[in-house]
């Protein structure tokens, strides 16, 4: 996306920096319910000026709605496609029972999957866990009756693995999997992935990591975004010569500090980032793990390969 903003002139640039400003500020009087005429005047002005353009450079001008169905998408960019002017609506499935939540359209708050389908129970066990049940739901994993016995309790509640917990206006909100879940000393539970696209949704950050160090602290393993990175060293001026080089840098470091620090801010104490490093060689899913190629992170093999990394911290 980077790329396609600097296909424009300088001129539309400057003027982009500012209705980016100006939709942000709409989108979010637009989430609470109260924009006024103007404000809604000023954002259709930057729409048919600056987004519609952007948008009709990669074909997604005609969209009436983006669905996704997938884990959380990190605010900042579900916030940047709604600020775009798509109306971008996230649900919560699973193949065992279809659409589990969702939202209404209508440029919807991130934050949240909507409210459960009318036609599923719906509950959150006391570890967090999302139960469903209904008389629609699959009856059995071929060939695999024991999963199938395991995942049912007795009174027929379904048990989807992953976690979630309800917002004060009764909506879902998907905190992760189970399998991505630690408790802290504490005994309080933390969500991994849930800290995980809390970083990517910095515009800095490509990729987020988190394991525990051998304080039982949260270590997170940092790919940055090159292309974002690099730019803003460029305004820095920052010297680099490639991606390795980069990464070493101490302003790069700095800046990536701040950027985790940003993160934090949104963390209960217990659940904040102690310590970070920034990976000197860009991930490729697949390759020698510790991410796949569904973008899914192997937690055991990124300790194993980087545990080296991590431990020279002390």
């Amino acid at each position: 996306m980077k790329d396609l903003i600097y296909s424009f002139h300088a001129g539309f640039r400057f003027i982009y920096q500012i209705s980016l400003k100006i939709g942000e500020v709409y989108i979010k009087k637009h989430w609470n319910g109260n924009p006024q005429l103007l404000s809604k005047l000023i954002y259709f002005i930057c729409y048919q000026l600056v987004f519609r353009p952007i948008l009709s450079k990669i074909g997604f001008d005609k969209l009436k709605i983006i669905i996704s169905t997938g884990l959380p998408i990190p605010p900042g960019i579900f916030k940047l496609w709604q600020i775009y002017g798509l109306n971008l609506v996230e649900i919560y499935t699973i193949s065992e029972a279809g659409i589990v939540a969702g939202q209404k359209s209508g440029f919807p708050k991130q934050g949240d999957v909507g409210r459960p389908s009318s036609y599923l129970e719906v509950k959150i066990s006391p570890d967090k866990e999302i139960l469903i049940r209904n008389n629609s739901l699959f009856e059995y994993y071929w060939d695999n009756y024991e999963l199938t016995k395991r995942v049912f309790d007795s009174d027929g509640w379904f048990h989807t693995g992953d976690l979630g917990e309800w917002t004060s206006s009764g909506n879902l909100r998907i905190l992760g999997h189970s399998q991505d879940s630690i408790k802290n000393p504490n005994g309080e539970v933390i969500y991994l992935s849930y800290i995980e696209n809390l970083l990517k949704s910095s515009l800095y950050i490509n990729e987020a990591i988190i394991l525990r160090d051998k304080k039982n602290d949260l270590f997170a393993l940092i790919e940055i975004n090159f292309e974002t990175v690099s730019d803003w060293a460029r305004k820095k001026g920052v010297q680099f010569t490639n991606y390795t080089n980069l990464t070493q840098n101490p302003e790069i470091i700095k800046f990536i500090a701040s950027e985790i620090e940003n993160a934090n801010k949104n963390l209960p104490v217990n659940n904040k980032i102690k310590n970070f490093r920034i990976l000197s060689k860009e991930l490729i899913p697949g390759e020698e793990g510790p991410i796949t190629y569904s973008r899914k992170i192997n937690r055991f093999l990124a300790f194993e390969k980087y545990k080296e990394l991590i431990e020279k911290i002390y």
